[in-house]
């Protein structure tokens, strides 16, 4: 008798990985594969992540994808307007066209304590120190003065309003550490049904692949200017 005849058959699964640039659409999915083939597997599961940019003009085209895929991830970086707009756009059309396990990441690099917003006044596009959340703000731009929030609380309330998809946060590690895949398996979890707990515990379960590396912030062009805290702190 063969010796493979007693294997349990491979699970199979298709995973968007949804995110507003291609790069960061890449970077994930190279942490998580370990290579460029876009490819999990072990000996339980297959996973293969589909790469999409959401744009309201390939609208059409992302839901062809989506239509055939078995789960998404929205992918989160920076969370300026057009970033937010992208992955709030997105959000809504998986809660209201498709019935998919679903979480949306936000994904940290190493070391980095900033991240991009835009002004609520005039759009430009600012960097804010996580140590600044909290506090009111000065745009160096067109001097609005707002209350600056924490990054997850901001991507949190912008995705509330369109949809009820979790939200995880992500860490970027040393490479040999991101080469771990314990994550992806979790993916194909046959009990997940339709909502979103399966992607939702592969994620969190990457933050064992992915921890937080403090190191020097580089100075950077159009940093916003911090005042007094926010009333609501």
């Amino acid at each position: 008798m063969s010796a493979n005849t007693s294997q349990e058959p491979i699970t199979t699964l298709q995973v968007a990985l949804v995110a507003p640039d291609m790069t960061l659409a890449e970077h994930f999915a190279a942490i998580l594969c370990g290579n460029e083939s876009r490819e999990y597997r072990n000996d339980k599961v297959a996973i293969h992540f589909v790469l999409l940019v959401f744009s309201s003009e390939e609208k059409d085209a992302t839901e062809k994808v989506l239509a055939q895929v078995g789960a998404a991830v929205l992918l989160a970086n920076h969370l300026d307007a057009k970033s937010l707009g992208r992955l709030c756009a997105a959000a809504q059309l998986l809660a209201e066209n498709f019935a998919l396990p679903a979480t949306a990441v936000l994904l940290r690099e190493s070391g980095k304590k900033e991240y991009k917003l835009s002004c609520p006044d005039c759009g430009q596009k600012l960097w804010v120190s996580d140590n600044d959340a909290g506090r009111n703000g000065r745009c160096p731009h067109c001097k609005r003065i707002f209350a600056l929030p924490a990054q997850m609380d901001h991507l949190k309330k912008n995705l509330e309003n369109v949809s009820k998809i979790p939200v995880v946060a992500a860490y970027e590690s040393l490479p040999d550490t991101c080469r771990t895949p314990s994550s992806p398996s979790s993916l194909a979890c046959p009990q997940s049904s339709g909502a979103s707990p399966a992607i939702h515990s592969a994620v969190s379960r990457s933050e064992n692949i992915l921890s937080a590396r403090a190191h020097d912030t580089p100075a950077l062009e159009n940093r916003v200017a911090t005042g007094t805290p926010s009333p609501q702190q």
